[in-house]
């Protein structure tokens, strides 16, 4: 229910800060179709976030559109268009509206009909004396955030009217939103009775603002610095990426344990005398979770003790310790159950010393590599976090093996699979791909940010805010999906703009046809890496129509362009349907080199019922899990890999995001409405479409989820940033002064999103801002 409180929020206060922007400075109010969007937005999607409706909810839902069709039935009457509008937003965008129906209380929908009777009787009234039902704004925001207030104290936090007279607990959220609603209320009979509202002076005209056309401004085209700026930015983050990524060296050569005959599934290690082991350390191959039993021969019995029976071996391609502690001269390591790819063993004393037993010669390929044992083991010799899925999917089709990771489609793990195949199975091969993916986003904004604004400045801003960026810099450089599909995604929308900007110059269709059918190789990608390229699909897709209805709205235009819009949608057919279609089927190639049973297709739609299902019930406790609206302000770093090391200092390597970005990318983004909305800005509401399309899906779903879902949206908010500067005075003042913050953040908090050792005093008492961020345990 948090969820859907958020949601409400932002929701309402976007659209009465853009409401009440447009009717400052006299701009036409919202058509009938817009505020039918907006109803959409503030009372369908709290709706939906809801997992599901119960009887009650469906009863005050029903009741409720029966109250609006009565408002509606009155204002029809009404010739004047903006009272449509002003009457519609008081009483669609009232939160208490939503929320009655929500918790599913019949006397609270007392409120929609108190409302609706009182807006008809108060329009009623003004009309009569020539006065504005908008200049009664004040008293309805006011009212509005005390229903909101009254509602988040009752219903989450369980404060009643009885708790104010409880002196060691006053609800001070129950006490400010009765406030608001009792001040609203007399202020607003104050103003009726002094006759204010027959004048809204506050909303006289101030001049209507220079409309900003976006797509028509012709911005200089790419010079030789630009190609030099471009460049050093790419050379740059790709030497910082690249710095310490990950070792070129772990253990390779590996022996098959496997349930069957006697001496299969065991391993007997024999020490020249007895000697007290302290650890091993077990370099599992590609299968993780592995159940082993440990066990040593007692000299006096002759028989065995078993001292860890059903030891979970967890992590693959990982040094795994399993703590010993007992006196030895035969160690006993036994399969459990399944099969097991083991690479290296290495058995320490009691002084941390390596041992060496005297029948390794027999178990050659367990101990042919002891050179390259760590035992503080850190990001840089290791899996980390879900590379031990995705770089162990991408090894198991190089190698044609069972697949186990199968949650997401399969041209990521082929992708990553191509540095494995150039450098070996260690943490530089299987991390490669992901950085080069990382790397190319740089010139790939540099270019969208330049194509947007038309400026060297502007696109260097942009490109910089990404190479500062937290969570771009960290996901560069672990092996996982989010750092590719997020790169075709940026090309995604890249090349739509670019469409939108031919078509806006009415170039030839064959130049247009050319962006289209790169944006729709970009969505065939990024949708058969991850899922999350379908919401940017949507995205696309939104953005196309709307530029389209705008360009050839009405029948006359569409009928004198007909054949344009035919070879048009013949064309989208192919790239945006047929051609992802094909490249997602495949994208199973490797999955029928195993499972050679089924057709490619069969494999495919099997797989994608699995991973519906999955997804759908992907719901457990982590640490590290965070919901959407916590994304916004960077609340829950996620640690991907954490150790403790020698001398009070640690290795940590966390996921989030530049808080100056994230924090003013908030800022930008209700900016972008108001350059939308007031001025006309077709880069805001590109922009504007492109976030939703990147955070909207999140709210509907009810699985587990962690920040590193908000990095396409991320790259979003950067372009959002650098739009803002743009339509500032002292916009390249700003632009310095940002670049430094965004610089000084990066170096600051390096750290401990790259992993390199550092005290642990220094991540506690500096880099822990808030009492969620979580660097050192």
């Amino acid at each position: 229910m948090i969820s859907v409180f958020w949601a409400i929020a932002i929701i309402y206060g976007i659209f009465w800060m853009t409401f009440l922007l447009r009717n400052r400075y006299e701009i036409p109010h919202y058509s009938k179709i817009e505020l039918m969007l907006f109803f959409v937005f503030a009372q369908l999607v709290p709706g939906l976030i809801l997992r599901q409706w119960s009887l009650r909810i469906w009863r005050n839902a029903v009741a409720e559109l029966v109250i609006f069709g009565l408002l509606v039935y009155y204002v029809q009457k009404r010739k004047d268009r903006d009272l449509h509008s002003c009457i519609y937003a008081m009483y669609l965008f009232q939160p208490g509206v939503i929320l009655s129906i929500l918790f599913g209380n019949l006397y609270e929908m007392f409120l929609t009909l108190f409302l609706c009777a009182l807006l008809i009787v108060l329009d009623l009234f003004v009309k009569k004396r020539n006065g504005s039902l908008m200049a009664f704004w004040p008293e309805y925001l006011a009212g509005s955030g005390g229903i909101f207030l009254w509602f988040i104290s009752t219903k989450v936090y369980e404060q009643r009217l009885k708790d104010v007279f409880r002196t060691e607990n006053i609800p001070a959220l129950y006490i400010v939103a009765v406030a608001l609603v009792a001040s609203s209320v007399a202020f607003g009979i104050y103003r009726i009775l002094a006759k204010e509202y027959c004048s809204d002076t506050v909303w006289k005209r101030r001049g209507i603002l220079d409309k900003c056309s976006c797509f028509e401004c012709v911005g200089n085209d790419l010079q030789v610095k630009d190609l030099i700026l471009m460049g050093s930015f790419t050379l740059l983050f790709a030497m910082v990426v690249l710095f310490k990524i990950g070792s070129f060296r772990v253990p390779e050569t590996y022996r098959i344990l496997q349930q069957g005959e006697a001496g299969d599934n065991e391993i007997v290690l024999e020490f020249r005398d007895q000697i007290e082991i302290s650890q091993i350390y077990i370099y599992l191959g590609y299968q993780g979770k592995r159940k082993f039993s440990f066990s040593y021969m007692e000299e006096n019995s002759k028989s065995w003790t078993v001292f860890e029976s059903d030891h979970i071996v967890e992590s693959a391609f990982c040094w795994n310790r399993i703590d010993v502690n007992q006196s030895m001269k035969l160690l006993g390591i036994v399969l459990r159950e399944g099969d097991a790819s083991i690479h290296e063993i290495v058995c320490l004393d009691q002084y941390g010393r390596q041992v060496f037993p005297i029948n390794a010669g027999y178990y050659g390929k367990l101990f042919d590599e002891q050179a390259l044992f760590q035992k503080n083991a850190t990001y840089y010799h290791r899996t980390m976090f879900d590379e031990v899925y995705h770089a162990r999917t991408a090894y198991e089709f190089l190698n044609r093996l069972s697949v186990y990771e199968n949650t997401h489609p399969p041209l990521g793990k082929t992708i990553i699979s191509l540095g494995i195949r150039a450098f070996g199975m260690n943490p530089f091969g299987w991390r490669i791909m992901c950085a080069l993916c990382g790397i190319l986003m740089v010139p790939v904004i540099y270019l969208f940010a330049h194509r947007m604004f038309g400026t060297t400045g502007s696109a260097s801003f942009a490109t910089l805010l990404l190479c500062t960026e937290f969570m771009h810099f960290t996901l560069s450089r672990i092996a996982t999906l989010d750092i590719i599909v997020a790169f075709f995604i940026l090309l995604m929308l890249f090349f739509m703009y670019c469409f939108c900007k031919e078509c806006s110059y009415d170039n030839s269709l064959y130049k247009q046809m050319i962006w289209i059918l790169l944006c729709g190789c970009s969505t065939a990608m990024a949708v058969s890496v991850k899922w999350t390229g379908i919401y940017a699909a949507f995205g696309i897709a939104v953005i196309f129509f709307a530029f389209l209805s705008k360009r050839f709205g009405g029948m006359n235009a569409i009928r004198e362009n007909r054949k344009y819009l035919r070879k048009l949608f013949v064309g989208c057919t192919i790239f945006f349907i047929l051609i992802p279609l094909f490249v997602y089927t495949l994208s199973y190639i490797p999955f029928t080199r195993v499972y050679q049973d089924k057709g490619l297709v069969k494999t495919m739609l099997d797989n994608a019922k699995l991973m519906l299902t999955y997804h759908k019930d992907c719901v457990f406790e982590h640490p590290y899990s965070s919901e959407w609206y916590e994304w916004i302000f960077d609340k829950k770093p996620l640690l991907d890999s954490y150790n403790v090391l020698e001398n009070d200092s640690i290795s940590t390597v966390a996921t989030f995001g530049n808080p100056l970005i994230l924090w003013c990318g908030f800022a930008a983004l209700l900016h972008q409405f108001y350059l939308w909305r007031c001025r006309g800005c077709k880069n805001a509401q590109f922009l504007i479409i492109a976030y939703a399309s990147a955070v909207m899906p999140w709210l509907f779903i009810h699985r587990t989820l962690f920040i590193y879902h908000y990095f396409p949206a991320i790259v979003i908010l950067i372009l959002m940033i650098a739009n803002s500067f743009c339509h500032m005075k002292s916009g390249n003042k700003g632009r310095i002064l940002f670049s430094i913050g965004s610089i000084g953040l990066f170096v600051l908090f390096y750290p401990v999103i790259s992993g390199i050792t550092v005290k642990m005093d220094y991540v506690n008492q500096i880099l822990e801002w808030m009492h969620t961020w979580k660097f050192a345990l």
